[in-house]
């Protein structure tokens, strides 16, 4: 393909071809149409009856007048025979095969208009997730039901004159069997008279009785001759009408022949090609005149499709094995569009785009006997799809102002088209150059690199067919300007038609500068963040130490004088100082998850791992609680002698199973209980064991919107504001670490009113 640089133009020009999806629109549309100007009626419906579409001439054909959609088919059509109808239309869609009545009278006596109809009824189903769909062919066989009835008519009256014609010839036979004895007994009369004729003239009153008996005889077959005559006159009034039956045959085929001819006429003038093929072999039976022109005259018919389809469609086999599949399961096809090589007026070879939709044909008994398959050149229209599309890129890109948006032809690495913001970056990489950049080369003009950068990138995304991206690539637009940093992509576009190949590479860029000094940012205010929190913490512990060991002195000084003579200023003084005592253990406990937490924030905190028995854990964390407080009372639901080791850190493990009953004793105190199940079970996820550690209270709950946040450092749940314990919001988020680190996972379900459930689950130890 030959393009100009600098020329958008050269590269998607009026003549040049880009493969596009289908447009099943512009397939509906063709069909559309076909079913309007066909005289066959088509009514589509679904399970319910209901009608989703139709073409005029069914609406005249069935006497409908309401144009609308979703009537009920079965009594929207006056005089139709419900019962059989109906159980065609359920058969069909039971069995899913193709069923015709083939004539259905719409009875006038019940509203009908009175015409005969042929009703075919097949299955239809685009594609897996649609709803079942029937279509109802309907045609008008009134003239053949009547011409049917006529020579039904014509023949029984035929076969009764015919009969009665035999009758009289019979009867025609005897008597002139009858009179065949007359004969040759008069003859032997006439002898025996010549004979005896002196006898005769002896016995004259003899001769005269016999006279009179001839004559009788005489009498006799005049009276059969007239009847004959009459026999004669049947027999010619029969021909006449036999005569004039024929008549009304040859005109009746007459009409046949001219329908035959306007339907051939039709098939010829139709604005697509044509083909018919009988059999399973898919023998070229006929084609219009469209595939006849591109046959150049050569003579296919009575050829198996396989065999000449190279001279339809060059070397596709696509085309042929859909043939088949419609030919075997009985079932419209239709194909995507094709690119195909056919001669023009001058005979030389073009490229045009075809649309095929094959569909099955049936014989008297509704059994497939062959295929048609209507080509539709589409060019035209995919000609206008691409101008569209291109024109809608065009504007995509010219008004896309917060991406760098730059389109290049995956042949000739021209730009096609670019975003002016693309533009604009080109021109601060490349200031001294002042043509334009449309049409440059990709590995020239690339703002990635050096040279063989940009064509390394290239060779990647064309072998792999996915895109690559540089998450920050750090540019400086102009040499004054400070470094951005952008998001950059080379993506693929595939071609629709051969989706192996690529069409279009497009580069992508986002400026992300802001969010990059963002991150860096939050990233140096958390460390400041740590930092302060290690200092914090070790700056408070050292007075804490000494506040501590003074206030055990101080409480040991107390009980010494509670011996004394001022015992109640002594208990008192003892419990003021026993209240310092907890509020600076409690103030400890602050300081050691701030040292945790800065720990686990900057990786230095180890843990000493050992085998440790989870039961004798949870047993000892357990009995520490129940000193804290005996209400609600802690019920524990364990097995009895099941060992259940794991690989961790005792001391630490403890801390997760105490925070964890000391967060349910403080925020559940009115609990009627508080429970403790620990179960061995197989992991969902994989083939190993775990333990599962479970602590149950039945307090107020945590709301929907906390539990999502509840393991972050320093958050407390809402309703925590409500209870009298305090804290920094570490020890769930120390706990949640802590468990990560023994390759564990901890969760939490809870209902508001209803208690909340934190549940532990480790690896169990095999070694």
């Amino acid at each position: 393909m030959n393009r100009s640089p600098g020329r958008a133009e050269s590269v998607l020009g009026e003549h040049e071809t880009l493969p596009i999806a289908t447009d099943l629109a512009l397939l509906r549309r063709v069909n559309e149409l076909l079913l309007r100007f066909l005289p066959v009626g088509v009514v589509v419906i679904d399970r319910a009856y209901h009608v989703v579409t139709m073409n005029t001439a069914a609406r005249r054909l069935l006497g409908l007048r309401d144009a609308s959609n979703e009537q009920d088919f079965l009594h929207a059509v006056r005089g139709i025979p419900y019962a059989e109808v109906r159980s065609g239309i359920d058969r069909v869609f039971r069995e899913r095969n193709t069923l015709m009545l083939p004539e259905i009278l719409l009875d006038s006596a019940m509203g009908g208009n009175g015409l005969y109809l042929c009703l075919t009824i097949v299955p239809m189903q685009v594609d897996a997730n649609s709803p079942d769909l029937a279509a109802i062919s309907v045609t008008d066989v009134t003239e053949q039901v009547q011409t049917r009835q006529h020579l039904e008519t014509a023949q029984a009256e035929q076969a009764q004159l015919v009969a009665e014609l035999g009758t009289a010839n019979k009867r025609l036979s005897e008597m002139n069997k009858e009179l065949i004895d007359a004969n040759e007994e008069l003859q032997v009369a006439n002898e025996e008279m010549m004979l005896t004729y002196e006898e005769l003239q002896a016995t004259n009153e003899e001769f005269e009785a016999t006279n009179e008996e001839l004559q009788a005889t005489n009498e006799e077959l005049e009276t059969n001759n007239e009847e004959l005559q009459a026999t004669n006159e049947e027999l010619q009034t029969t021909n006449d009408e036999l005569r004039a039956r024929t008549i009304d045959l040859q005109e009746l085929a007459s009409m046949l022949e001219s329908d035959r001819t306007r339907f051939a006429e039709m098939v010829e003038l139709a604005p697509f090609h044509i083909m018919v093929l009988r059999g399973p072999q898919l023998i070229i039976e006929a084609f219009n005149a469209g595939y006849a022109r591109l046959l150049e005259g050569r003579e296919l018919r009575g050829r198996p499709l396989a065999e000449v389809a190279h001279h339809f469609w060059q070397s596709n086999d696509e085309l042929v094995e859909l043939a088949h599949q419609v030919y075997n399961e009985n079932v419209p096809r239709t194909s995507q569009r094709m690119l195909i090589s056919v001669p023009n007026p001058q005979g030389e070879l073009v490229d045009r785009y075809f649309m095929y939709m094959l569909v099955p044909t049936h014989d008297s008994t509704g059994e497939v006997d062959g295929v048609a398959i209507y080509a539709i050149d589409v060019t035209e229209q995919r000609t206008q799809e691409v101008l569209q599309e291109r024109e809608r890129l065009r504007l995509i890109f010219q008004n896309a102002e917060q991406m760098a948006l730059g389109l290049y032809d995956a042949e000739s690495m021209e730009l096609v088209m670019a975003t002016p913001q693309y533009l604009q970056i080109l021109g601060h990489t490349y200031p001294g150059e002042r043509q334009s950049f449309i049409g440059s080369l990709w590995y020239e003009r690339a703002f990635v690199g050096r040279e063989e950068d940009a064509l390394k990138l290239w060779g990647d995304v064309r072998s792999s067919l996915k895109p690559v991206r540089l998450p920050e690539a750090h540019l400086t637009l102009a040499h004054d300007s400070e470094e951005t940093v952008w998001n950059w992509s080379l993506v693929p576009i595939m071609d629709p038609i051969r989706p192996d190949q690529i069409r279009f590479m497009m580069a992508l860029a986002i400026e992300i500068t802001e969010q990059v000094h963002a991150r860096e940012e939050a990233e140096r205010l958390d460390h400041l963040k740590d930092e302060f929190l290690s200092l914090a913490s070790h700056e408070l512990r050292t007075p804490l130490t000494s506040l501590i060991g003074n206030a055990y002195i101080m409480e040991r000084l107390v009980k010494d004088a509670q011996t004394g003579t001022q015992p109640e200023a002594a208990a008192k003084l003892a419990h003021y100082v026993g209240s310092i005592r907890k509020q600076l253990e409690r103030l400890n406990v602050l300081i050691e998850d701030l040292i945790d937490v800065s720990r686990l924030q900057s990786g230095k905190y180890t843990l000493s791992m050992e085998r440790v028995e989870m039961m004798q854990v949870v047993r000892q964390a357990v009995d520490e609680a129940r000193l804290i407080s005996e209400q609600p009372p802690i019920v524990v639901d364990a097995p009895a002698d099941d060992p259940l080791p794991v690989w961790g850190d005792r001391v630490r493990l403890m801390q997760v199973l105490l925070n964890l009953l000391q967060n349910a004793l403080s925020y559940a105190s009115n609990s009627e209980r508080i429970d403790v199940r620990v179960r061995h079970e197989n992991d969902p996820s994989s083939s190993g064991q775990i333990v599962s550690i479970q602590v149950q209270d039945y307090g107020p709950g945590i709301a929907p919107e906390d539990q999502s946040a509840i393991f972050s450092r320093f958050y407390q749940a809402g309703n925590s504001q409500r209870s009298s314990h305090r804290g920094l919001g570490l020890g769930l988020f120390i706990c949640k670490q802590l468990v990560e680190q023994h390759n564990g996972s901890i969760v939490v379900n809870s209902r508001v009113g209803q208690g909340s459930t934190f549940t532990i689950e480790l690896p169990l130890y095999n070694g």
